[in-house]
């Protein structure tokens, strides 16, 4: 059976809420303007979630790039994700055209 990552609870008033539980590694990059940033995830994490301040593309296992115009044919990286099943991957790269800071939660298991 699957576990569930997030914790369904009630207020005081009765309301319910999701609450995400802590990931099991995080990993904060400082990212400059239109410099690749490769990032290996750890060996057994399953899932990344990110966190950023502006603006950035992803890509796995290949350069992230900030697209110039329209990319069709499959390649592109994707524009602020909000997390990956990162099975398998070896690398995250990521990009940004702004500095900013991004952080990556990991978890072992479903967040």
């Amino acid at each position: 059976m699957a576990r569930n990552g997030f914790f369904d609870t009630n207020d005081q008033f009765g309301s319910r809420h999701l609450l995400r539980r802590m990931p099991d590694y995080v990993d904060a990059r400082v990212l400059g303007i239109d410099t690749n940033e490769s990032i290996t995830p750890p060996s057994d994490a399953k899932y990344v979630i990110f966190s950023s301040e502006a603006a950035f593309w992803v890509r796995k296992d290949a350069a992230a790039t900030v697209p110039s115009g329209d990319v069709t044919n499959g390649t592109a990286s994707e524009l602020n994700p909000a997390g990956y099943d990162i099975e398998g991957v070896t690398t995250i790269q990521i990009i940004s055209e702004t500095a900013q800071n991004v952080s990556l939660a990991y978890y072992n298991t479903s967040p």
